[in-house]
């Protein structure tokens, strides 16, 4: 989230873009900074990342 790591996932190789971010936007840490707050930009790097640019 804004470029800090909140969390870590383990998903299949294949699995969808979409799939991915909202696996990565189920982690407990991840939701609960996620509540109340505008997701401006969702970066994603296929079998590496997610990250979720908010709005301050």
């Amino acid at each position: 989230m804004n470029g800090k790591l909140r969390g870590r996932i383990q998903a299949p190789w294949k699995l969808a873009a979409d799939e991915l971010v909202g696996l990565a936007a189920q982690q407990l840490d991840v939701r609960s900074r996620l509540t109340g707050k505008a997701v401006l930009k969702e970066n994603r790097c296929p079998g590496r990342l997610v990250n979720f640019v908010l709005a301050r």
